[in-house]
């Protein structure tokens, strides 16, 4: 089953095509800088929901987020 989250996941998509930390790979910057910038775009995003939502019960109840979610990760809607 498709997972548009999982599969959308920096480090998920690295580990698949075998490019995980423990390949040393000094000078592979896709994979270096690609990590650094997923990991400040979580931060980021992070931030952001919890300065909108006071709590998970208020996400579970915005109905246009949930339409989106499952917009973008039902296998028979996703990208």
């Amino acid at each position: 089953t498709y997972d548009f989250f999982k599969s959308s996941a920096f480090d998920e998509e690295m580990e698949g095509r075998g490019f995980t930390d423990d390949v040393k790979l000094d000078n592979y910057r896709y994979r270096n800088d690609g990590k650094e910038l997923w990991e400040a775009y979580g931060i980021f995003a992070t931030q952001f929901v919890d300065e909108c939502y006071e709590s998970d019960q208020e996400i579970a109840d915005d109905d246009v987020l949930q339409l989106w979610a499952y917009e973008t990760s039902h296998e028979s809607r996703a990208a």
